[in-house]
């Protein structure tokens, strides 16, 4: 039931915009508090004023002796455009995002997930028609229900800087 209901929602957004319309774009940020990088991949839907913006980043984690991890985290925001196809167009954003990360250190594995609420605000500077690079700070929050999860000095929010280019 739920495959169905999704299948029936993916074809329901495809066909209410233009397939050519669809942006696609690179990202590169890095998170304040966690002083990690992270590049990504992201796709640029249409709808109205609105653009629904799915993406995926992977985190470039600073492996050290005996220390590896993995960090990677799936977003869906709905930004709102002030000036669509103008030559800068601010915009303001929410959504939500879900983030894995699998860690090894001294031998002893770690697995966690959580959920995110997402907040951004970005420029995007139109070139030319097919070629929009852009700046943007993502305030991010986490979902998880127990608190005390987050050691001392650390947070259960932060703020990410990016930037990025959409053709």
């Amino acid at each position: 039931m739920k495959s169905r209901f999704l299948l029936f929602a993916a074809v329901v957004l495809l066909s209410t915009t233009s397939a050519y319309a669809i942006d696609f774009g690179v990202r590169y940020g890095q998170v304040s508090d966690a002083d990690e990088d992270f590049v990504g991949a992201e796709l640029g839907i249409p709808i109205g004023a609105f653009t629904f913006n799915p993406s995926f980043e992977y985190w470039l984690v600073d492996e050290e002796e005996g220390f590896d991890a993995t960090v990677w985290t799936v977003n869906a925001d709905f930004n709102y455009n002030f000036n669509r196809g103008g030559t800068i167009n601010p915009y303001l954003g929410l959504g939500a995002a879900y983030s894995q990360l699998d860690a090894e250190a001294s031998g002893i594995e770690f697995s966690d997930d959580e959920f995110l609420g997402n907040a951004n605000a970005g420029l995007e500077f139109r070139l030319m028609e097919t070629l929009m690079p852009y700046v943007q700070v993502r305030y991010f929050r986490s979902f998880n229900e127990d608190e005390e999860e987050f050691e001392e000095g650390d947070s259960s929010d932060d703020i990410a800087f990016m930037v990025g280019l959409r053709f």
